[in-house]
């Protein structure tokens, strides 16, 4: 039973909290929680320039534009970086403390070297146009445990699941989360029709295509809009066809380069979780099979079909959407990668690297075959 805890967030609230920041630190936290369960067996020294045990989430505008937000570990200090030439120098562009945290959003959004977005999860929204020299403080509505994001230089959308998306008692529909967007790079923000009920988190493309995560009792659904949030399609997802397990259900959204999805899927019932693709707005449904890799997140994705992932020092590739893996090589380092492919031939990688309890930063030029390691932004 998800009641409520006076003074404090329910299981359901919280859930939605992690669900949130999930959505905002994809690029990084699904390693870190990988890497953090797993640490080396003989460690030793590392390199600061290389590696560090702090707290950071990257975002990746090119093959040599970078942006960081880092939380060091023993302070409650934040700083934003940026390199501009592939990771051999970085530059400190903003740096502060989040001492007052009150739940705000958590976000790293930039689309070249000079306009992007930070929230640190204790303030106000912060915008540059000119790579960090100056940050203009921007105002949200219903900041508490909300998530926001940004498609382009101007509009951005926040949804605030964790006060109004609490399942309500047997028999009654859960009250739906707000939805807000802005189209004038944040000055202002206008109110949305309200999502579905249980909606957690959204992510988005183009100028009018949406995904809706959810929890909710029943089968597992995601919603879909392509009228930029006016009106919501459900689209369930087969999982039946794999499990007996009922529920109730939390999935997750991913969009791939060009028009497919994945949607995973966790049981709060001890059942295995599942992943599904889609290539035609959610119609239909194909489970992606177990491949050699650690799920989604520590998959890189060229385009919709044309996939890689590493395990150990193994690279492993697939031409048909995660169905099927050829190895490509077994002579990589031995790291834990968690890449974001750029195009067809760069990428970059957070890595956990075994000489000690850190993690570094690396880049390849021929799709996974061959890194490099760059050094990464300080925190101090």
């Amino acid at each position: 039973m998800d009641a409520a805890e006076p003074g404090a967030l329910s299981r359901r609230k919280r859930r939605a909290v992690a669900l949130a920041a999930a959505a905002v630190i994809v690029t990084v936290a699904g390693g870190l929680v990988y890497l953090h369960s797993s640490p080396p067996a003989a460690p030793r020294a590392v390199n600061p320039a290389e590696a560090t045990p702090d707290f950071d989430i990257y975002d990746f505008t090119s093959p040599t534009v970078g942006w960081a937000l880092g939380f060091a570990d023993r302070s409650l200090g934040f700083s934003v970086s940026r390199t501009i030439d592939g990771g051999k120098h970085w530059q400190r562009r903003l740096s502060g403390d989040h001492r007052n945290g009150v739940g705000a959003p958590v976000l790293i959004r930039f689309f070249d070297e000079k306009h992007g977005f930070v929230a640190n999860g204790a303030g106000p929204l912060l915008r540059t146009s000119d790579g960090g020299t100056s940050w203009t403080s921007l105002s949200v509505p219903e900041p508490l445990g909300s998530h926001v994001d940004f498609r382009d230089q101007r509009h951005g959308w926040l949804i605030t699941p964790i006060v109004h998306g609490q399942v309500g008692p047997p028999g009654h529909e859960a009250e739906p989360a707000h939805l807000y967007a802005t189209d004038d790079a944040g000055d202002s923000w206008h109110r949305l029709p309200n999502p579905p009920a249980g909606s957690s988190v959204f992510t988005f493309r183009g100028t009018s295509e949406a995904w809706l995560a959810s929890g909710e009792p029943g089968p597992p659904r995601v919603y879909r809009s392509t009228d930029g949030g006016l009106s919501w399609q459900p689209r369930e997802v087969p999982v039946g066809k794999v499990t007996t397990a009922t529920g109730p259900w939390n999935t997750w959204v991913m969009l791939l380069p060009r028009d497919g999805v994945i949607v995973s899927v966790n049981c709060e019932c001890n059942s295995p979780g599942f992943s599904f693709t889609s290539f035609d707005g959610g119609m239909t449904w194909r489970l992606l099979p177990a491949g050699p890799g650690r799920g989604p997140l520590f998959t890189a994705y060229q385009d919709d079909v044309n996939w890689w992932t590493t395990v150990a020092a193994t690279l492993y590739r697939s031409s048909d959407a995660g169905q099927t893996w050829t190895k490509a090589s077994d002579h990589l380092p031995d790291w834990h990668f968690q890449p974001r492919a750029i195009d067809m031939e760069h990428a970059w990688a957070q890595i956990g690297v075994t000489e000690g309890l850190g993690y570094g930063l690396a880049t390849t030029a021929d799709a996974g075959l061959h890194w490099t390691r760059v050094t990464i932004p300080q925190s101090t």
